[in-house]
């Protein structure tokens, strides 16, 4: 049997990789392990572009991004040095750090033992880099205090990333016979479950319309766990999914969180970055894409709150209310392990296929990871070569001379249209 869990990634670029050698344009024809990894990373696509939490996360990645350009471009001088080591990175750092404890944490560190690891203790905690970034905020983050069976012990914030794994493995588990995985993160909202003693969660539809409710909120790791425990005190008992998803809303009204609001804030946040970074009218089809299915992401959320609901419920996989959403949202770029690419945009945009181009952002990823981490290779070097791009020895080792090529891939596009290409690139150690 295959493990799934590693077997394919989603990042906030809106991009999906597929660790699988089989074709993926016809979904229909894939093998269920092929399917499986699809559902998983497609389920955190959803959650991105669906959820609150989704929308502020890639609107930090991509305005990261966009101020170290902007510092560059008007930096005076001619070199870039790389990794970039100044005020303005180090105000992003902030930032990345902040997103990270509002994600939470992933696996367990060592020597913590998965199989015996449970909660003993939850507290509301302060994060640092959030609290310099927003000054007497009253949001506060979910620490598990865990124990294994051999008595080590650690701590471990509960967030984003424990609910959108605990998702993507449930609707795995409900088309597919699966492999049993880690505790944490897949397993960790049961964990916190066990804890207060409930048997809620013990219901697999109602587990996963308390995570989709939570996702509506900026901090889902606390929605989760007080919209949980106040059923708990309160003896509520759900009769399906829709009542916890309705409880979970009605009581973060009563907490004043105005999750609607705050939600369209992340929304108009993400739409104004990409399209100021992406301006020009070369990218005019490929930003009204992503702003289109962004919007359509959060009109969805609010005005049919059970959709996702819906979807867990339709069975086989890809039939019933799979089709409503996959014509709603499309797919983001999708590749396999071959590097082959696969994209399907949302039906009302079928028009604009061919002149909408995802690569543009995963392109800026690659800049972003240049400037930040001292990236030198290209990270979408194969995927060029599989589809017919001139590749050479200066994808490895310096994608940005590429910019003064006749015939551009689209890391040296980007370059040269941010205004970099004119600077030498200094690399320090």
């Amino acid at each position: 049997m295959h493990d799934t869990f590693t077997a394919g990634t989603y990042a906030p670029y809106l991009f999906i990789s597929v660790n699988d050698n089989n074709d993926l344009t016809s979904l229909e024809t894939l093998d269920d392990y092929g399917r499986r990894i699809f559902i998983h990373e497609y389920t955190y696509f959803l959650q991105s572009i669906s959820g609150s939490m989704g929308h502020s996360f890639i609107w930090n990645t991509f305005d990261r991004s966009r101020q170290l350009i902007a510092f560059l471009q008007k930096e005076a001088g001619n070199a870039i040095h790389i990794p970039i080591n100044n005020d303005v990175n180090e105000e992003q750092r902030l930032f990345r750090r902040a997103m990270r404890t509002l994600r939470g944490d992933n696996y367990l560190e060592e020597p913590m033992e998965d199989a015996t690891t449970r909660v003993q203790n939850v507290n509301f905690c302060k994060d640092k880099s959030f609290e310099e970034l927003n000054p007497g905020h009253n949001n506060y983050f979910l620490n598990l205090q865990l124990v294994d069976e051999k008595g080590n012990e650690c701590n471990y914030i509960f967030g984003d990333t424990a609910i959108s794994e605990t998702m993507a493995y449930l609707l795995e588990r409900t088309f597919f016979e699966t492999d049993v995985p880690a505790n944490f993160p897949y397993l960790s909202c049961q964990q916190v479950g066990e804890y207060l003693e409930t048997d809620i969660l013990k219901n697999d539809e109602w587990l996963f319309a308390l995570c989709d409710v939570a996702l509506v909120s900026n901090f889902p790791g606390n929605a989760f766990y007080r919209i949980l425990q106040n059923m708990h005190q309160h003896d509520f008992q759900p009769t399906n999914g829709e009542s916890i998803i309705d409880y979970g809303l009605a009581f973060m009204n009563k907490l004043g969180w105005d999750v609607w609001t705050g939600f369209e804030q992340n929304l108009q946040g993400v739409q104004q970055v990409v399209q100021h970074l992406f301006s020009d009218p070369v990218f005019a089809d490929t930003v009204t894409w992503f702003s289109h299915v962004m919007q359509t992401g959060f009109d969805t959320r609010r005005k049919y709150p059970y959709i996702f609901l819906e979807f867990f419920r339709s069975k086989p996989a890809f039939s019933g209310v799979w089709t409503t959403v996959y014509h709603l949202f499309g797919t983001p770029e999708v590749h396999n392990s071959l590097e082959q690419r696969f994209f399907q945009p949302p039906a009302a945009l079928k028009h604009l296929k061919n002149t909408i181009e995802p690569l543009f952002f995963l392109s800026l990823r690659e800049i972003h990871n240049t400037l930040v981490k001292g990236n030198r290779e290209c990270g979408l070097l194969d995927c060029c070569a599989r589809h017919g791009v001139a590749v050479d020895h200066r994808c490895k080792e310096s994608p940005w001379e590429r910019a003064s090529d006749d015939k551009l891939c689209p890391y040296a596009f980007l370059w040269m249209y941010f205004d970099l290409a004119g600077k030498q690139v200094v690399i320090e150690d």
